[in-house]
């Protein structure tokens, strides 16, 4: 009997970690949302001003190279609001799929990943980790 409860009380502590990494998953995922998609919209407002030629006050050839370089920070802009998105929207779905204790290997890469962002990325993608492989965890991604 005393064990049954032991594991009872067991199998709550680890869906009040999931629970918790589940949200610390959401909040992440809306911070580099938020703090990611800042400094892109810059870069992609000062490319529009440069193509547009508004920037640009010398002749016709400081025109079109500020025209190009323009262009390539609209392009390179547009390409890191994708990405951007794209990892924000994974990390957000880790949170969901957390705390519907679904797709574990899924949460594993995305927390792998997480791990590249030193240091808050670091520290929940290893907690992830180290929590996703307990035993206890894997019985109840089952």
């Amino acid at each position: 009997m005393l064990n049954i409860k032991a594991m009872e009380t067991n199998n709550e502590k680890e869906l009040k970690q999931l629970n918790t990494l589940a949200v610390l998953h959401y909040v992440w995922g809306g911070i580099t949302l938020f703090f990611g998609l800042l400094p892109v919209f810059v870069y992609f407002i000062l490319g529009i001003g440069m193509l547009s030629g508004s920037m640009a006050a010398g002749n016709e050839e400081e025109q079109f190279v500020l025209g190009v370089i323009g262009g390539i920070f609209i392009v390179v802009a547009s390409v890191a609001v994708i990405f951007i998105i794209l990892f924000s929207v994974l990390k957000i779905l880790t949170g969901v799929f957390l705390q519907r204790r679904k797709h574990r290997i899924f949460c594993m890469v995305i927390a792998g990943f997480e791990c590249l962002n030193i240091p808050l990325g670091t520290l929940l993608g290893v907690f992830t980790l180290i929590t996703l492989e307990k035993p206890e965890v894997k019985s109840l991604f089952q």
